[in-house]
């Protein structure tokens, strides 16, 4: 058994990288620490050499036990019949996938945000914050959530600390609160294959956001494609603070809370052809989480022009397919929902939920071809010992 990264020589500016599969035994493999090190080696590289494609082609079980972790720049492919399980020694566990960024969250920047006027907002105090015209910031902690943002930068001088950010929504007042700052990642495409979060074998210490299969946040122009993930403590995959982002034919075999989790702020967005069986919503979208799920609170802010295409989910406890929780601090804009079909207890396919207080508001949704059967929780879960 070996496990070695080469680079090939692919069509110029193109950078592929390869990791062969130790092998695995009885859920226990010996060489985990080992094949965990290669794959997050190959990752490293590609973004050292520029980014381009890790690729994992030869089918079986990859046991890892630490999350790995993928850069900007990168596309990691997985080849059929390829999985990713979490190991655990009982002592550590977590995600099986996250992005760099979202790794950095807790070392964001305390930062001065200023505006007067316009769509444009001043950002200062920031040294070698390493931003670029053309780069991305995820901005938090503001009282109005037109400042909580994924934002493009117009203008950035990394030496003085300062920069220029477009904003999304005209403030109605000026900066208030600890406003904090990380700039995010861009381009990154997750491909094919299966996480395996391995619960409850995989059942970290410390709860919240270790209890998803796959982490993604701080991140623009975002694409996971044709991905599978399972068995997970809550959501198969949770977004957050991303702009510009695609998931397609994404879904479970079975997991035990919702597939697809959408934190704001989330921007320009479309979740395509999701499918499988789980115990909570299928998809879920929300600006920010309620104070009861203190846990998960990792990001807020607005949701702008978020599409759900396509379901074929089963639940087997939640009343809804798809659901919709709006705030009462922060905006739903433009959110949309088409052929959303399934089967579930509560025979909802589409629901709007207040999930802060009495006055959550959502501000527009369009919806366009709901077709929603119910059974009852017993048959469900007899439904889903075939699925």
């Amino acid at each position: 058994m070996k496990c070695a990264m080469a680079q090939f020589a692919p069509p110029a500016n193109v950078r592929v990288f390869q990791c062969e599969w130790f092998g695995a035994d009885s859920g226990v493999n010996a060489n985990v620490a080992k094949t965990t090190a290669a794959i997050q080696e190959a990752l490293t590289s590609c973004y050292d050499n520029g980014g381009g494609t890790v690729t994992l082609t030869e089918p079986g079980t990859y046991y890892t036990d630490a999350v790995l972790t993928i850069y900007s720049y990168t596309r990691l492919v997985l080849g059929p019949g390829v999985v990713i399980k979490r190991y655990t020694n009982g002592t550590t566990g977590g995600a099986v996938f996250q992005n760099y960024a979202y790794s950095q969250r807790a070392s964001a920047a305390t930062i001065t945000l200023s505006w007067s006027s316009g769509m444009t907002a001043a950002i200062s105090g920031w040294t070698n914050h390493g931003c670029s015209v053309g780069d991305y910031v995820w901005l938090q902690g503001a009282t109005l959530s037109c400042y909580n943002i994924v934002g493009l930068l117009s203008a950035a001088n990394s030496a003085a600390g300062t920069a220029t950010v477009e904003l999304l929504i005209l403030p109605s007042g000026a900066v208030s609160g600890t406003i904090t700052a990380l700039k995010c990642d861009r381009d990154i495409t997750i491909e094919g294959g299966v996480a395996d979060y391995n619960f409850p074998a995989n059942t970290p210490a410390s709860g919240g956001v270790n209890s998803h299969a796959i982490n993604l946040g701080c991140v623009q122009n975002l694409r996971v494609l044709g991905v599978q993930a399972t068995d997970a403590q809550k959501f198969c995959m949770m977004l957050g603070a991303v702009r510009d982002f695609h998931v397609e034919d994404f879904g479970t075999p079975f997991n035990n809370s919702d597939i697809i989790k959408v934190y704001g702020p989330a921007v320009n967005g479309k979740i395509t052809n999701t499918f499988g069986l789980c115990a909570d919503d299928g998809v879920s979208v929300q600006p920010r989480e309620a104070s009861a799920f203190a846990a998960y609170l990792w990001t807020y802010g607005d949701c702008i022009d978020v599409h759900i295409d396509g379901t074929d989910i089963r639940t087997t406890a939640a009343t809804s397919i798809l659901v919709f929780y709006p705030s009462n601090s922060e905006k739903m804009i433009g959110m949309k929902a088409s052929r959303i079909g399934g089967v579930t207890a509560g025979g909802i396919g589409v629901k709007v939920a207040g999930h802060i207080s009495s006055s959550d508001v959502l501000d527009s949704l369009e919806i366009d071809a709901v077709t929603v059967s119910a059974v009852d929780r017993s048959e469900e879960r007899r439904v889903g010992k075939e699925y």
